[in-house]
């Protein structure tokens, strides 16, 4: 009588399996690269005492770790910290605080566009996890951090309006941007105008110190002097070539990617925020079927593999006994149409100049067809 062993089972094993050896030339070659990755061999001592709950991540905020509304971070949480082919964070170095104790520290990447790690489809001896069958795309808009733009305060009565705005952290909300397919995460950072920001303090001392203080005073203490960088104000004021790098449109708690809002444009075939809504839908349930039968049937074939020919002995008695079979996530709600109409609305808007001055000819405001009056 043969013994049953696990490795066995995985090796006549429908799912697709890696099973490849690893010789002592693939550990020596990995330990060169790890070594050239790293500054020296003393640091890789130290990192390894560091306690890995002690590492600190530039930018990172708790706020992204919520559950959103509209969407769902979750499954982008994991690959976004810790993965480092794909996530926002380079490798950990070493660094002293103020009072001398030595921690991890892990930066930012100079990327704008995070894509994540492709889906599983070989088992390693072990079922993957559910998260990681619905990941999607990151955005963190960084014009200033990573494509080092000029940007000017947006404010009318900013003590230096030729003052330009630097980085200050970064938002806390991970927004959720509504494709054509599915969502994908939009994080930004945060700029700060220094002038406007001590204007503001000198103003908010004054009101404290007087309490007759006049109408102006009362408006520069609450002068806004922090702007996030996908903001409006902060978005008109960048070049077009620079604007037009930024993919969706934000209608208050909504974001609707502007390969939705576009869809609109399209007149001749007579579509509709309705229509719209529609064909996002099914792109949607699309994405979400395709994910969700795939991660199943790979735990279906993943517990069936014993040679069995009933079809229900399988993920049912996976699921009961041992409760430990995750469900998928739900799926995430969608916009309504009127709220695609609101984006395209404010699409339009901020194309209002570009419409004002192709209706300029060369000698002035046009007040006739041909165009040869011009204003006095």
């Amino acid at each position: 009588m043969l013994a049953c062993f696990p490795e066995n089972e995985l090796v006549q094993s429908s799912v697709a399996v890696k099973t490849t050896l690893t010789t002592v030339g693939d550990i020596l070659s990995l330990s060169q690269t790890q070594s050239r990755q790293t500054p020296s061999e003393s640091d890789h001592l130290e990192l390894a005492s560091v306690a890995s709950n002690s590492t600190v991540l530039e930018g990172w905020h708790k706020e992204w770790e919520v559950v959103t509304t509209h969407g769902n971070i979750l499954p982008n949480l994991g690959w976004m910290k810790n993965n480092l082919e794909y996530g926002l964070f380079m490798p950990a170095k070493l660094f002293k605080n103020k009072h001398g104790e030595t921690g991890s520290r892990k930066v930012l990447k100079d990327r704008m566009e995070f894509n994540p790690p492709p889906l599983p489809s070989t088992m390693s001896g072990s079922i993957p996890k559910m998260l990681a069958f619905f990941t999607t795309p990151v955005l963190f808009w960084r014009p200033v951090g990573v494509m080092q733009v000029k940007v000017k305060c947006p404010n009318r009565n900013c003590p230096s309006p030729e003052s330009y705005l630097f980085r200050k952290g970064y938002g806390s909300t991970a927004r959720q941007v509504c494709g054509l397919q599915s969502y994908y995460t939009l994080l930004t950072e945060r700029l700060c105008c220094l002038p406007c920001s001590n204007l503001r303090q000198r103003s908010s001392r004054s009101a404290a110190n007087d309490s007759d203080s006049d109408e102006e005073d009362i408006n520069t203490a609450g002068q806004q002097y922090t702007f996030l960088a996908y903001s409006p104000r902060i978005l008109m004021n960048l070049s077009p070539a620079v604007r037009s790098m930024f993919p969706a449109v934000i209608c208050g708690k909504r974001t609707i990617d502007k390969k939705v809002v576009t869809l609109l444009e399209d007149k001749i075939n007579s579509v509709s925020m309705s229509k719209v809504q529609r064909l996002v839908q099914q792109g949607h349930d699309k994405w979400y079927m395709e994910r969700r039968d795939w991660y199943q049937t790979l735990l279906f074939e993943a517990h069936t593999a014993k040679g069995t020919s009933t079809s229900q002995k399988g993920i049912l008695s996976f699921a009961r006994p041992q409760g430990t079979y995750t469900p998928p996530i739900p799926k995430p709600s969608l916009p309504s149409a009127r709220v695609l109409r609101r984006a395209h609305l404010l699409l339009e808007m901020e194309k209002i100049p570009d419409y004002r001055a192709s209706i300029l000819s060369v000698t002035g405001q046009i007040l006739c067809i041909d165009g040869t009056k011009q204003v006095r």
